[in-house]
């Protein structure tokens, strides 16, 4: 399989990813919006306060969640596979040492053609080992030197 298509279908899978994370903490909202017009109809006093409390700092946790969401997808539509560089950088698929590794979001192992691939953020602390450095480089990750074998 030729790279240009590994890189594609790792990004579909990290798009597939942030779009599950995306409808349980949106499905989560409506169910806290419906929460809250049903408390709206009662009114018990102190318990019905405390229910409204609790339902308003779930929506805004949730809201935060779905802000950071919102950011991951945002740096997955910045991935432009036409743009060869010598460095590591969004979008590279890089052989280490220590294993492959597509630069784009924190979203742990996946498969592809048989072979492990690690979705990582180049915030990540292997992100952030690998990014800017070019084949032969090396860098520190989890007290170990990871060296690049190539960058695609």
């Amino acid at each position: 399989m030729k790279t240009i298509d590994i890189k594609h279908r790792l990004l579909k899978a990290c798009e597939e990813f942030v779009f599950e994370r995306k409808s349980k903490v949106l499905d989560a909202l409506t169910d806290i919006k419906e929460s809250l017009f049903d408390e709206s109809k009662t009114t018990v006093g102190d318990k019905h306060h405390t229910n409204r409390a609790r339902l308003q700092i779930e929506r805004e946790n949730l809201g935060i969640q779905l802000s950071k969401i919102e950011g991951v997808e945002a740096r997955l539509n910045k991935i432009d596979f036409d743009i060869e560089s010598d460095v590591v950088h969004l979008g590279s698929l890089v052989d280490t040492n220590l294993g492959t590794y597509f630069i784009s979001i924190s979203m742990g192992a996946t498969e592809v053609e048989g072979k492990t691939v690690y979705c990582v953020a180049p915030n990540s602390p292997v992100g952030s080992a690998l990014l800017g450095k070019q084949e032969g480089e090396s860098g520190t990750f989890q007290d170990k030197t990871i060296t690049i074998g190539s960058i695609r």
